[in-house]
């Protein structure tokens, strides 16, 4: 076709043998006619290993952008069963939701460059399928079939066959009958209006046999006047996700930081899918690959920030002795703990919930899991038996009186090969407080607190995971009876932690709580290093995305380099080993244990200070301490003089902003 004079000479498409940017199409080949439209783009819309469709992004007029995606959609088999059949529909949806999503992302890039720009979205192909089988959901909120929008289509001759093995030789083997597979979707809210639509048979004059099996769409549009809400209403907020079908691989969930719930897990429920205690929003969810995770990533954090509006408090679950309960299955029965989601505060995992669902229509299992719908819970055990289940349940009821429980995030979670789920991304649940003071001292107090503050939100998450992956590794040596405890020391415990300046550092506590290990023996027998592996092992099970380095400093000391997800700050941990006495065990372990004595000392002073200060000071000593050193740290940054190639100045500064304040 390429070689066509006429078709060289008028028109343009996605792929040229002398154009490096052109796309491969993989079966679909946009056409356009030069003359008509400013090509802007060509997209291969690929999801996993998989080649969708091709899109071709044009401008027409002065702030018009016309988005074509070109598509072939799976079709069913002649000889396929009503069980595979059903298989090629749910095809059929993934393709198209990769499709919507690869249009939402081409629609933010333009609109992140040009803000005022109209765009006007349109699907055409071979869909394979009828039209109630795309539009039975909310595909039809953001799209319509151009054929059944036009005026006067349903009076045409051909109703809109573009497969007709009555009329069309190259079709007559198959056995389906006249169907209109192949379609146009335009966005509702576009300005482009159909005003005429055919199907063009292509018979030729020499020949009773047309070019195609398919006939062509032949569609006329009109361009209407300017809708001010196509600018406040863009695909991009929610088309793909309400699209896009549910998978069992993959799991959203809220995170409980509690470590009562922790232990009943590790001795009810080893086998757990996953090991610490959280609460099922939507399983299933969606299946993600490559590009279409930063959408999945973007609609949750939309979700969860409808929330955070209405809930500005601190986010906690409340449990108590009437929450423990027994599901009953088949052949088993699961212990649970169910929130008690009427009590004052509780109401956001309810919204929450409510969010999610209206945003992710299709993924809706967990709906059908009981009569009563979703039913927010956390599972605790398995048990061969009801009676077992019961037993447990009233063994561990005293655990559950007036317990509260800190959310820790949402995190999105997707089954690793071994059957285990993994955290592919945490979503940090978190509000500023609404009492902080205004007025002329105002910048003082606030001088980076906001920043600072939302920097320890996170650092928060990364401890409590360090804690769960401390306390797994712990278990390790369940003959030396070892408890381990995360401290952290340095910037964020002197709330004074700045976003791309600071990263956590923690140390480990480990001591012993057998009395007749001595000292030499705890030494001897707790290898550091071996510790630290552990530990690496434990958090690469549960966080996939973690990378980890672990490496020595100048002090003899091995340091764990941990970055949990680009999105949580990063953290440097050591251990210390601590005798009976409270003190460090060992030689290596004072460096470590002076860290925390130094944060200690410094907040002391403070406390003792603030003992003595006026009560009507709008600020505390400790807030002029704080915003006096983060804005020293920000200046010591802006100049390049911040780091440990300048001696650690944080911790210098610390000390020099203690001395001038006391």
């Amino acid at each position: 076709m390429l070689e066509i004079n006429w078709i060289r000479s008028n028109y343009a498409t996605s792929i040229s043998p002398e154009d490096k940017s052109s796309v491969d199409p993989i079966g679909n080949l946009p056409l356009w006619k030069q003359s008509n439209f400013e090509v802007r783009g060509l997209y291969a819309c690929v999801d996993g290993t998989r080649w969708r469709a091709c899109e071709a992004t044009f401008r027409f007029g002065r702030d018009k952008v016309l988005t074509c995606a070109n598509v072939h959609l799976p079709e069913d088999k002649p000889d396929v069963i009503e069980g595979d059949k059903s298989i090629r529909q749910l095809a059929r949806r993934r393709e198209l939701s990769s499709i919507l999503g690869h249009l939402q992302r081409t629609e933010t890039r333009l609109k992140r460059a040009e803000p005022r720009t109209v765009i006007n979205h349109l699907i055409v192909g071979d869909f394979n399928c009828s039209s109630s089988e795309i539009e039975d959901g909310p595909f039809n909120t953001y799209f319509k079939d151009v054929w059944s929008d036009t005026p006067g289509s349903s009076e045409t001759a051909t109703a809109g066959y573009t497969f007709d093995p009555i009329n069309n030789q190259r079709a007559v083997e198959s056995s389906s009958g006249q169907r209109r597979i192949d379609r146009m979707y335009l966005n509702t809210d576009a300005e482009l209006k159909p005003v005429q639509v055919n199907v063009i048979c292509g018979h030729s004059e020499n020949s009773a046999m047309p070019p195609s099996d398919h006939y062509a769409l032949c569609v006329e549009f009109l361009l209407g006047e300017s809708n001010p809400m196509a600018l406040y209403n863009p695909l991009r907020n929610n088309a793909w996700a309400a699209n896009t079908p549910s998978s069992k691989g993959s799991m959203v969930a809220i995170v409980l930081d509690c470590k009562e719930m922790e232990q009943i897990k590790q001795a009810y429920d080893l086998n757990s899918s996953l090991l610490f205690p959280h609460i099922r929003l939507l399983h299933g969810f969606i299946e993600f690959h490559g590009e279409s995770l930063d959408l999945a990533i973007e609609a949750l954090r939309d979700s969860i920030r409808n929330v955070l509006q209405e809930q500005p408090s601190s986010f906690t679950v409340t449990f108590s002795e009437e929450s423990l309960d027994v599901f009953e299955h088949q052949s088993s029965s699961t212990l649970v703990a169910r929130p008690n989601i009427k009590y004052y505060g509780n109401e956001w995992l309810m919204q929450l919930y409510d969010s999610l669902g209206n945003r992710f229509n299709l993924c809706n299992d967990q709906e059908m899991h009981s009569p009563e719908g979703f039913i927010p819970h956390a599972s605790l055990g398995k048990f061969g038996s009801t009676t077992f289940a019961r037993k447990a349940a009233a063994e561990q009821m005293g655990t559950f009186s007036g317990l509260d429980v800190a959310v820790r995030s949402i995190d999105l979670l997707e089954r690793a090969p071994n059957g285990k789920f993994r955290t592919i991304s945490t979503m940090p649940l978190s509000s500023m407080p609404s009492n902080r003071p205004k007025g002329l001292g105002h910048f003082i107090s606030d001088a980076g607190h906001k920043a600072s503050y939302f920097f320890n939100e996170k650092a928060q998450i990364v401890i409590s995971i360090i804690n769960q992956a401390s306390r797994s590794a712990s278990r390790c040596f369940d003959d030396l009876h070892i408890s381990s405890e995360v401290v952290p020391y340095g910037s964020v415990a002197l709330d004074s932690a700045l976003p791309k300046m600071s990263d956590l550092d923690v140390v480990v506590m480990l001591r012993t709580d057998y009395e007749l290990v001595s000292v030499s023996q705890f030494l001897a027998l707790v290898d550091k290093d071996c510790y630290l592996q552990m530990m690496m092992a434990c958090l690469g099970e549960t966080h996939a995305m973690t990378k980890m380095r672990l490496r020595p400093i100048h002090s003899g000391l091995n340091v764990l380099s941990i970055q949990i997800q680009p999105n949580l700050p990063p953290v440097d941990i050591i251990l210390c080993l601590v005798g009976p006495d409270g003190k460090p065990a060992n030689a290596e372990s004072v460096g470590a244990f002076g860290s925390i004595q130094d944060n200690e000392s410094i907040l002391t002073v403070l406390k003792d200070v603030a003992a003595h200060e006026e009560a009507t000071s709008a600020f505390s000593v400790k807030d002029v301490f704080c915003a006096s050193l983060r804005l020293i740290k920000l200046w010591a940054f802006k100049r390049q003089i911040y780091g440990a190639k300048f001696g650690f100045s944080g911790g210098g500064v610390a000390f020099i902003v203690k001395k001038n304040h006391v």
